[in-house]
């Protein structure tokens, strides 16, 4: 593993982007869904569309998702206390589950809003 990947700064940085990630999500899902208990699509599969389909205020679940993965991972690696591999790959899996969530949402949006 690169050098710069196990530093303290980096660390700070995936944990950093990931919230910035999961702030989005949710300044997005404010600004483009008004809650009014609506039936809306919650998951989009190339393959068969819609499906899953669900009340309007469901699709906040997406972005609570990734901040309860953000929080433990951030309990996780403050507890272990050191650079280590294992609090890089905490980092590292909370920036990715973030990617993935706004990617599922980028995409049904723009396939059914």
């Amino acid at each position: 593993m690169n050098k710069f990947l196990k530093t303290k700064g980096a660390i700070i940085t995936y944990f950093t982007i990931a919230l910035l990630l999961n702030i989005l999500c949710w300044l997005w899902l404010a600004l483009l869904i008004k809650p009014s208990g609506n039936t809306v699509p919650l998951h989009y599969n190339i393959y068969f569309s819609i499906d899953l389909m669900g009340i309007d205020w469901q699709l906040y679940y997406q972005p609570l998702i990734g901040f309860i993965i953000i929080l433990i991972n951030l309990i996780l690696a403050y507890s272990k206390r050191s650079v280590s591999g294992l609090v890089v790959y905490l980092g590292l899996i909370s920036l990715s589950c973030q990617i993935i969530i706004g990617l599922a949402m980028f995409f049904l949006f723009i396939n059914h809003f």
